[in-house]
């Protein structure tokens, strides 16, 4: 009699899924060292050859482009120099991402409103004002640091163009809905539709909204 306790349907699939894992973990491993041990060719025939020769050496001879040699003698490299490093990476990825720098996350902006257009433009009136005290301008800056972390950098350049823009784009929307519904969500959907169809241009949605106007 059989008296091996059998397997949940989980445990069983779970079992098979951790053991291909590891066959492919074990895969990137001996991979690694396959790339290394391509590096230290690499790098031989490199000291063979005339400065300026080895990449048309690759060129002609291998089935890989020049990137592809230069992280291979990179990995290579790692070997030889951090021994440590390179046996704990578990993938040739991994090795060619020591040392690099991680990039910083890319910060979550929304699209600014006429509002907040109108408070960066107040705010940086006020800490540019040479009569305001040194609170009131640090403070100013503050407030403004915060709504840019939401709206992303506001260029003072552009400013001004861009307040102009969003007060034409509101002003169209305001028109647009003296028939429809006046809601929040209605108003966002035609503005937004609104912008999408006739761009972000000044002169465009002037234009559009004269024609509104007095029809």
């Amino acid at each position: 009699m059989d008296t091996r306790l059998a397997l949940t349907p989980d445990a069983a699939i779970a079992s098979i899924i951790n053991a291909k894992h590891r066959v492919i973990a074990a895969h990137e491993r001996s991979m690694k060292k396959i790339a290394a041990d391509i590096g230290e060719m690499l790098i031989e025939k490199k000291a063979e050859l005339k400065h300026g020769e080895f990449i048309p050496w690759v060129e002609q001879w291998c089935s890989f482009s020049e990137r592809h040699a230069r992280n291979y003698i990179k990995i290579a490299d790692t070997k030889r120099k951090r021994v440590a490093d390179f046996e704990a990476c578990a993938s040739i990825r991994e090795v060619l991402a020591l040392g690099k720098t991680p990039k910083a996350p890319v910060q979550q902006t929304r699209s600014a409103t006429l509002d907040d257009l109108r408070k960066v433009e107040r705010l940086r009136a006020l800490r540019d004002d040479p009569s305001a005290t040194e609170g009131e301008r640090n403070n100013a800056q503050r407030k403004l640091d915060e709504i840019e972390k939401e709206i992303g950098k506001v260029e003072p350049e552009k400013q001004a163009k861009q307040l102009t823009t969003k007060e034409l784009s509101e002003s169209l929307t305001k028109v647009a809905l003296k028939k429809a519904p006046r809601s929040r969500e209605a108003f966002n959907v035609i503005e937004c539709a609104i912008q999408h169809t006739y761009g972000f241009s000044e002169e465009n949605l002037q234009r559009i909204l004269n024609i509104l106007k007095i029809s």
